[in-house]
């Protein structure tokens, strides 16, 4: 009876270890999920304009090709136009390797919480055994106990 009260208080307080340690590990990770979502985000946004312009001038090139030849003076917004593009496009470049880098070293930060989630669980495995080997052996004790007269 000691025994099954026993596993039951064991049973209850790895429960209780495991959602502390869920409760820890979330705690730990959910700002790193909230930068990465906002990287994420800010990427989407930061694309979006120069998409729309890219598509606008490609749409305004063929438009006037098709109407007329274009004059020099056309051309020369033209190129101008495209050497902006291409410094926004430039621009966009840097801004995504910034916030893939910024990706990479919120990646980096999370990782010293898995290998303590790691320790953690081989702690708690650990701990686990030990007391299954106290209670196995307080088990065999009993049955000798009631073997012996």
């Amino acid at each position: 009876m000691e025994t099954q009260a026993e596993i039951r208080a064991f049973s209850e307080e790895m429960r209780k270890m495991s959602e502390e340690i869920r409760v820890q590990v979330e705690r730990d990770l959910g700002p790193i999920r909230e930068q990465l979502d906002a990287l994420r985000e800010q990427m989407h946004v930061d694309q979006a304009p120069f998409v729309e312009k890219m598509s606008a001038l490609a749409a305004q090139m063929a438009k006037l090709q098709l109407e007329r030849p274009l004059t020099e003076a056309q051309e020369r917004q033209l190129e101008e136009h495209s050497r902006a593009m291409e410094q926004q496009s430039k621009a966009l470049e840097q801004a995504m390797e910034a916030i893939t880098r910024k990706m990479e070293a919120v990646h980096e930060r999370a990782k010293p919480d898995e290998a303590k989630l790691r320790e953690i669980e081989r702690k708690m495995e650990e701990r686990a055994a030990e007391m299954e080997r106290r209670i196995e052996e307080r088990v065999e004790r009993r049955r000798q106990e009631r073997t012996q007269p």
